[in-house]
């Protein structure tokens, strides 16, 4: 019976000292696991932001671009105005895309207008059908600038009739506020213009 009480006794366990120090560095390892995750997080989102920040600039230079290249198409000779107005933010363009001899405000819009409204930072496309839609917001720079058969920058702008029927090419410039604290990344791309009104 003694033997018995003895080997009680015997059995050993954990301190509370033991268990708390356990518990400390459990705790710190999952501080250590949750900050990464954490972290790993942040990154992706980071990235993702940035990837629709360069994504969007790039749709709406494409849209853009198809539009202003088809500018003065008129197979029926109805008289399409190609450059109906071309100012530093701001401009509107016809072509007769069907060849059916008439200029229509259904898609894909036959006279189209773009500008930019600076008080809440947004691009706008208007084709005249009571609609405007804004087509790319959070935009810190918008600008056109017209150029001449050799590459000249036309001015003062918005330019007049003549003008406007010199330009061969728009150089298109828009600036994206990359990371909300005024990081900006700019794109640009030149538009030659398919259609001469000389030609025409």
């Amino acid at each position: 019976m003694k033997q018995r009480n003895s080997l009680l006794n015997d059995r050993t366990g954990f301190t509370i000292i033991e268990v708390m120090v356990g518990v400390g560095l459990a705790a710190v390892a999952a501080a250590v696991i949750f900050s990464i995750f954490i972290s790993t997080q942040e990154s992706y989102y980071d990235n993702r932001r940035l990837v629709e920040t360069q994504s969007e600039p790039r749709l709406v230079m494409s849209l853009m671009t198809q539009e202003l290249r088809s500018a003065g198409s008129d197979v029926n000779d109805i008289g399409v105005q190609r450059l109906m107005a071309a100012g530093a933010d701001t401009v509107r363009v016809q072509s007769d895309l069907n060849s059916d001899g008439f200029i229509s405000s259904d898609e894909p819009a036959e006279d189209v207008a773009y500008y930019y409204n600076p008080s809440n930072k947004s691009l706008v496309r208007d084709t005249g059908n009571g609609s405007p839609v804004e087509i790319m917001s959070e935009l810190d720079t918008f600008q056109l600038e017209y150029l001449d058969g050799d590459g000249n920058t036309l001015s003062p702008l918005p330019l007049d009739g003549a003008g406007r029927n010199s330009v061969r090419a728009i150089r298109l410039t828009m600036g994206v506020d990359i990371d909300g604290e005024g990081s900006i990344r700019y794109k640009s791309t030149v538009v030659a213009l398919r259609n001469d009104p000389a030609v025409n």
